[in-house]
């Protein structure tokens, strides 16, 4: 790092980012104009790491600052429509990607956490851990159906032989989270997210004993 600074956990984080897109972007190294890479790089992310995009785009634009960014926040259908069509050069996606065609190539590049979420007054001890049966039994604030999260909590509910049934769903985290600080239920959330509501004792949070949220986010192009 330049002049001896020594970064933060976010700043680590974003900095691992800008480094990946910056080695993924290759096209960009082919044009030089007296020494310095121009262009243009068209990036498309779902939204839990577009949350982190504006961060990781200031760091690239210090590094290539001759160089154009556009980017596009949007759902898992039309972002792989959008790199089949060639209308964006990545995308940054968490969890599995829908590659029904065979045309694309994903590169994990650090993995995140989906964590449960519970209000505060949930009548688990702090520090217990539950297991997903118990996290059946309660009413469940859950994304909307379709998108990535959800479609991934459904799989690890479904390979364990449950069948969720949310009484509240949204595609909004803040509702989300408003839902849980409200005693709704209890939500699986990105923990990258959800940090500052737990911190600020908002929402309280519970391990689960006998299941992994964990999941890979990559890079990935067009073949």
């Amino acid at each position: 790092y330049p002049n001896q600074l020594t970064p933060t956990d976010a700043g680590e984080k974003f900095y691992g980012f800008a480094v990946n897109i910056a080695g993924t972007v290759k096209d960009l190294r082919d044009e030089f104009c007296g020494g310095k890479v121009t262009g243009r790089v068209r990036i498309g992310a779902t939204d839990v790491l577009g949350c982190f995009l504006p961060e990781v785009i200031k760091e690239y634009k210090l590094r290539y600052a001759y160089t154009s960014v556009e980017t596009k926040v949007l759902g898992m259908p039309a972002l792989n429509d959008a790199l089949l069509n060639n209308d964006i050069d990545f995308a940054l996606i968490e969890g599995p990607i829908d590659d029904l065609n065979g045309k694309l190539t994903a590169e994990p590049f650090r993995y995140d956490e989906l964590i449960l979420a519970v209000p505060n007054d949930i009548d688990v001890p702090k520090g217990s851990a539950m297991t997903l049966e118990d996290v059946a039994g309660y009413p469940l604030v859950l994304r909307e159906p379709g998108s990535i999260d959800r479609v991934f909590t459904d799989s690890v509910f479904m390979a364990h032989g449950l069948d969720p049934r949310p009484v509240f769903e949204s595609y909004s985290f803040h509702a989300l989270l408003q839902a849980v600080k409200t005693g709704l239920g209890l939500c699986l959330l990105p923990k990258d997210l959800i940090r500052n509501s737990v911190e600020s004792g908002n929402v309280s949070i519970r391990a689960i004993s006998n299941a992994s949220f964990r999941r890979s986010n990559s890079i990935v192009v067009h073949r």
